[in-house]
């Protein structure tokens, strides 16, 4: 694969640092975009190598026009293009806001990432892919924020009109939509009281704010190969804000800021234990190998016994292959005695069996045909969550792919009093 040349906007920022080490890191070429004055010669000379600073005001059209000559005069074409430049919401009551203050959030955050993607695209070829930076505020209501929420929202509704019209040219569109993150911009909303981050920290089940690293990480994944059938897409990355839908806290008090809020925490040594239950064919053989290839201990589940034994012995080590049936609770129950005794715990459990309904009118169904998928799709999913729950250290994961599985909120014992709302995210 040839080297990509990728272009990051507001790359001086809390987000955009991360950006540029995250893109860096993967071996592009970055082409960095930020407003003069703003640090960007130190973020791009940190990096060493051939990546450029190129100060540009994404609103002044002229200024635009000669950021893309001098990325056309280095020869080198375009092959991703992050949209994560933007100015941040007034705070101010709507009687209070001007127009003028709604069209320069426009501006910056809707009209600018558009020039530049159609601009960008215009250079791309296959495989080309353009991530926009949006917002929890553009997916759910922010009273005082009309301005940025709005701009964020219309970028979202773009994002999905360019990833449809692009599609066929083999360039994707999609976005990353932060919840808080620990930014200059949000630091500049808690100096000024207009927000208290205790309580956010308390309305967000994980009980801390993102960094600016995890959120270009999320960003760094849907640029990539790995992601080429992902185009259209918002991920949202909100330490699971909008899941929580309880009175309440969602997390405990937490006392000051929390040191994963900081500072990235150094990667686990241990090997992990991967379950993949519907694991002998089709996605889940797929899913198994990629984590044995990632260098993790698969535990591969599945009521076809055969197929089971013939997809680990293919992955050859250590792998485990255990018979499961998810209909019946018996089954689930020795399957995880098993696994109990011979990989001692579950570090991440992916629930992918499932089963397809019966596709016939719903004139034709029957109760037992409904009872049927849900008892593999839900109940089952449900049973395997339960008891991986109880083999997972902190820091376990749980994922689902036909299957759902249970949210992750505290448990009752765990959850604190009431308190006036927080404030919405940002």
């Amino acid at each position: 694969m040839t080297r990509r040349t990728t272009l990051i906007t507001g790359a001086a920022g809390g987000i955009g640092r991360g950006l540029v080490a995250q893109f860096a890191a993967r071996g592009d070429r970055v082409l960095a975009v930020d407003l003069p004055g703003t640090g960007l010669d130190e973020v791009v000379t940190a990096l060493g190598g051939d990546h450029l600073a190129l100060p540009c005001d994404l609103s002044d059209a002229a200024q635009v026009a000669a950021l893309f000559a001098k990325v056309d005069g280095l020869g080198h074409g375009l092959d991703v293009l992050v949209n994560n430049a933007a100015i941040g919401p007034t705070m101010r009551p709507t009687i209070e806001t001007g127009t003028d203050e709604l069209r320069a959030a426009l501006r910056t955050n809707l009209l600018a990432p558009f020039t530049l993607a159609r601009e960008a695209a215009a250079r791309m070829g296959r495989g080309g892919a353009i991530v926009n930076t949006v917002s929890l505020g553009g997916m759910i209501s922010n009273p005082a924020r009309n301005a940025y929420a709005a701009s964020k929202a219309a970028l979202i509704s773009l994002t999905k009109s360019l990833a449809c019209e692009w599609a066929a040219k083999g360039i994707r569109v999609t976005a990353v939509a932060p919840g808080y993150v620990r930014t200059p911009m949000v630091g500049v909303l808690e100096e000024s009281g207009k927000v208290d981050l205790g309580l956010v920290r308390r309305r967000i089940p994980m009980g801390r704010l993102a960094r600016g690293d995890e959120i270009a990480a999320a960003i760094g994944f849907l640029a990539s190969p790995e992601a080429r059938y992902v185009t259209g897409s918002v991920l949202v990355v909100d330490g699971g804000w909008m899941s929580f839908n309880q009175p309440g806290d969602a997390h405990p008090p937490v006392d000051g800021v929390p040191e994963a809020e900081l500072t990235r925490p150094e990667a686990a040594k241990t090997r992990r234990n991967v379950l993949v239950t519907g694991a002998a064919k089709g996605i889940g053989a797929a899913i198994a190998a990629r984590f044995a290839a990632e260098g993790e201990r698969v535990i591969l589940a599945d009521r076809d016994a055969t197929a089971l034994n013939e997809t680990a012995a293919a992955l050859g080590g250590d792998h485990i292959a255990i018979e499961m049936d998810l209909a019946e609770d018996a089954s689930i129950a020795a399957a995880f005695a098993r696994i109990a005794a011979e990989a001692g715990g579950i570090d991440v459990l992916v629930n992918n069996a499932a089963i397809a309904d019966t596709f016939k009118p719903v004139a034709e169904q029957t109760a037992a045909d409904l009872e049927r998928v849900l008892e593999i799709n839900l109940a089952g999913a449900f049973s395997c969550t339960r008891e991986a729950l109880k083999l997972m250290p902190e820091g376990g994961a749980r994922s689902s792919t036909s299957a759902p599985s249970t949210p992750s909120c505290p448990s009752p014992r765990a959850m604190p009093t009431a308190h006036p709302r927080p404030p919405s995210t940002c």
